[in-house]
């Protein structure tokens, strides 16, 4: 919840909206940063290996140690499919 953000901020329920402008909008940068972070850990390291299994290797075992860091949390591309 945006009470919950908000504690964890250390910041008012009207500063995060202030920041953000509404529930959708700081969903949306949400989603941004994660794809981000995603590109940057998973995807763009793995697309300079060699075409084939080793690029598919070496996106499977970025993408699996980035889960493995989310864990209490979970993965925002496996949770929302």
């Amino acid at each position: 919840t945006i009470g919950l953000l908000a504690d964890r901020m250390n910041m008012s329920k009207s500063g995060v909206f202030a920041h953000f402008g509404s529930r959708e909008d700081l969903q949306m940068e949400v989603l941004k940063l994660y794809h981000h972070r995603f590109e940057q850990e998973v995807f763009f390291p793995s697309v300079k290996e060699p075409r084939g299994l080793p690029r598919l290797e070496s996106m499977f075992a970025r993408w699996v140690k980035r889960v493995s860091v989310e864990i209490a949390s979970g993965c925002i591309y496996i949770s929302g499919a």
